[in-house]
């Protein structure tokens, strides 16, 4: 399944992930899940909460796209129809979503820190990106 993008009044696109997820790019909002169990937060939005396991206990939830990297790397072989190096990051958001991005284009590489403030943003292939906060 690849990860899915929506916009409001566009179809949605596919982005470069193994999940589905929903960014609402107008007020830019990750689509989430919360379990009502045992309060876990998952991208994307799911019907069974991966952690508990319990069907039917997950509650729609809207994060904000900012969060800080947990890991990064860069790829100097990276998967076709990417142009070598590609940095990818994987980025927790707030209440301890998780969700993988690529550096935003045009963008040098940056001296990255586990640790550091990231946002994300939707390049014009609707992948999911990622740059440094200022």
């Amino acid at each position: 399944m690849a990860l899915k993008v929506s916009r409001e009044g566009s179809p949605y696109g596919t982005l470069f992930s193994t999940q589905a997820l929903s960014v609402a790019v107008s007020q830019m909002k990750v689509k989430s899940s919360t379990c009502s169990k045992c309060s876990r937060v998952v991208v994307p939005p799911r019907d069974l909460c991966p952690y508990c396991g319990i069907a039917g206990s997950m509650e729609p939830t809207e994060l904000s796209p900012r969060g800080e990297i947990l890991s990064y790397t860069l790829l100097h072989m990276p998967p076709e129809g990417f142009e070598p190096p590609l940095m990818m990051a994987l980025v927790r958001l707030e209440q301890d979503a998780t969700v993988l991005c690529l550096l935003e284009e045009k963008t040098t590489f940056p001296d990255l820190k586990i640790g550091a403030n990231v946002e994300l943003s939707l390049d014009d292939a609707e992948r999911l990106r990622f740059r440094p906060m200022k």
